[in-house]
């Protein structure tokens, strides 16, 4: 198939097949996936021979004109964007046949979602994933910008050897820009983002919510990295909302009750407040509870040091499977 005819075979077959070369310049090689707007590639760009990431709407989007308008508002923010902990925007444009595509960096590394397949992550190791995700929200904030879905799937490590793997906050399909200061208005029914990483603001079909949803989600990213688990949803639960935590130090737990408090007024107001709260956190596990990568952790093992079973596990087939991992080996074993 000619990607300069149709660069998109039809809807029952919504990937280029390898070897299409898109606007003259990019061979797809890989399909990577794809979600509810986009589909991913991994590509070669051919004047310089440097591995990326191509992605283009779905084929059953491709004459929406939201759907456009929301695919080059994506593009649109990342190519302002600059930090460490986010994915670097290469190129945009439209080939020929009218699909609109964007290039990105490639990152290599699983998603956290994969890695939490395998285990919770060490505290200290969550600590450090959550202090990266503030640094990306610092200047997704700065910029105006709420992400809205901040989840697992979209937090993507990029193996560095010898070191703790970077992460970087993906996936601004639904961003929006907001003027911060101004009141939150609500209107509408329709509800955007994945229901269990949502602010309770975002569960009443708002308009658009300010940066404290994210701060929300981001601690529910944080709660299950810990627990293997989404917090409970406010309305699902009686007051006061705190959702327990095994194991960790009752400081750990209070800042990440703060980012779930229910009413937006109650969390931190902002993720600097939150990176320069949790940075100053020493202790992180219970005292005599956890001593990570010692013979008190339950089981160790030397290749993923420090992981220990979860206490009152359930009684069923998975009950000795050691959930706590090293992130640094796991992410190199991908």
């Amino acid at each position: 198939m000619s990607s300069e005819s149709n660069p998109i075979s039809s809807v029952r077959h919504p990937w280029l097949p390898c070897g299409t070369v898109v606007a003259g310049r990019y061979r797809v090689d890989e399909w990577i996936g794809g979600g509810g707007m986009g589909i991913v590639y991994r590509a070669t760009q051919l004047d310089t021979g440097r591995a990326v990431a191509l992605k283009h709407l779905q084929p059953r989007l491709a004459e929406n004109a939201w759907a456009k308008m929301r695919f080059l508002r994506e593009a649109r923010m990342l190519g302002r964007f600059r930090g460490e902990h986010l994915p670097r925007l290469l190129d945009v444009g439209q080939a020929p046949g009218g699909m609109l595509y964007t290039v990105l960096e490639l990152l290599d590394g699983p998603d956290l979602r994969r890695v939490l397949n395998h285990g919770l992550i060490e505290p200290e190791q969550a600590k450090s994933i959550t202090l990266q995700l503030c640094d990306a929200l610092q200047e997704v904030h700065a910029a105006n910008v709420v992400h809205r879905d901040i989840k697992p799937e979209n937090v993507v490590f990029t193996a560095n050897p010898g070191s703790f793997p970077t992460v970087k906050l993906v996936d601004f399909g639904i961003a929006k820009e907001i003027a911060f200061g101004s009141r939150p208005r609500r209107s509408g029914t329709q509800t955007v983002g994945s229901p269990k990483y949502m602010a309770p603001e975002q569960h009443q079909a708002s308009q658009w919510v300010d940066h404290r949803a994210d701060i929300w989600s981001l601690g529910a990213v944080l709660f299950e990295m810990l627990t293997g688990a989404t917090p409970p949803r406010p309305d699902e639960t009686t007051e006061p909302y705190r959702p327990p935590i095994p194991l960790v130090s009752a400081e750990f737990e209070a800042l990440i009750h703060k980012c779930l408090a229910p009413d937006p007024a109650r969390r931190y107001q902002c993720v600097q407040h939150l990176a320069v709260e949790l940075g100053k956190l020493d202790s992180l596990t219970m005292p005599g509870q956890l001593a990570l990568g010692t013979a008190n952790s339950g089981v160790h093992n030397p290749k993923t040091s420090g992981i220990y079973r979860r206490p009152n596990a359930r009684s069923d087939a998975n009950q000795d499977r050691v959930v706590t991992l090293n992130v640094v080996d796991r992410v190199g074993q991908y």
